[in-house]
């Protein structure tokens, strides 16, 4: 009798790790079709994702994913750093951005108001010795202008509102106080200036010296770190320009001149400062071992 309850028992285990087993073979299958990930939340920037083999192409987004892997696991054997450079030069031209803006009952009044005071000012900036190609249009509006109205409690059609806006460049830096002035006292009082930018007009030398500096400063600090890990350091693997030349132009915003009157005019001050270009390199470099 006991023995044939030890059957009994035998075989409904078996039939139940035969059901386990089934459903085991199910699940896997499914998974073959995804990609697993090992690791939690919890493992943050640790965490491993292995694509399983399928028979779909690998997608974009896995591909990258393992190029990532493999990067991380090419800077574990060797020295990554990054090197920053910058370098300065004085600026060759000014840049002023302006706008004559009119508003009036009609668009038409308001376009050609607008016109006038802009061709003014043209005439005496050539008269200047400022190219006409010097002198270009940043954009054009011109559109209702509208104003709230408290005791109606509603926007109210108050005239046509017209923008001219005007890029001026000046290689003559002493002179840009002067051009200045001439600009303000020729608008009829219709002028809103937007800035003042100098620049450089080829920064090719200037990014060359900021990306050689940039080198040098890696190469300074992967020296460093061997020396410091008492390891000797071997020849670059490879280097990377992380970030484009970034230019920090000299700018003066001048919203206060829209008010200047021509009759109280002193003339204005107006000092350039230092043109900045910065790189940023990244460079990997092999531990030697001999």
């Amino acid at each position: 009798m006991i023995k044939q309850k030890f059957s009994v028992g035998i075989v409904s285990m078996l039939k139940k790790q035969f059901i386990f087993l089934i459903i085991s073979i199910g699940l896997i299958s499914i998974a073959c079709n995804n990609s697993v990930d090992f690791g939690s939340e919890e493992a943050g920037s640790d965490s491993i994702s292995v694509p399983l083999p399928s028979t779909e192409t690998i997608s974009q987004n896995n591909l990258s994913r393992d190029l990532s892997i493999l990067n991380t696991q090419q800077v574990a054997t060797g020295v990554n750093v990054v090197g920053k450079g910058m370098a300065d030069a004085n600026p060759d031209i000014a840049i002023i951005n302006f706008s004559v803006v009119s508003i009036k009952d009609t668009a038409s009044e308001s376009r050609n108001t607008a016109a006038k005071a802009l061709q003014n000012i043209i005439d005496e900036l050539i008269a200047k010795d400022i190219p006409k190609e010097n002198i270009t249009t940043n954009y054009f509006r011109i559109g209702p202008e509208k104003e709230w109205n408290d005791k109606k409690r509603k926007m109210e059609l108050i005239g046509f509102k017209t923008t001219n806006s005007v890029k001026v460049k000046i290689y003559e830096l002493d002179k840009v106080g002067e051009i200045i002035d001439v600009i303000i006292i020729n608008s009829d009082e219709l002028i809103d200036f937007e800035s003042i930018t100098f620049d450089l007009e080829d920064k090719t030398s200037i990014i060359k010296s900021a990306r050689e500096i940039a080198v040098k400063n890696a190469m300074e600090k992967a020296q460093e770190i061997a020396s410091t890990a008492n390891i000797k350091l071997g020849n670059p693997k490879y280097i990377n320009e992380i970030s484009s030349p970034n230019d920090f132009e000299s700018v003066s915003d001048m919203p206060m001149m829209a008010m200047a009157r021509a009759e109280s005019f002193i003339e204005t001050p107006i000092m350039s400062g230092d043109i900045s270009v910065s790189v940023q390199v990244q460079m990997h470099f092999d531990i030697n071992d001999n």
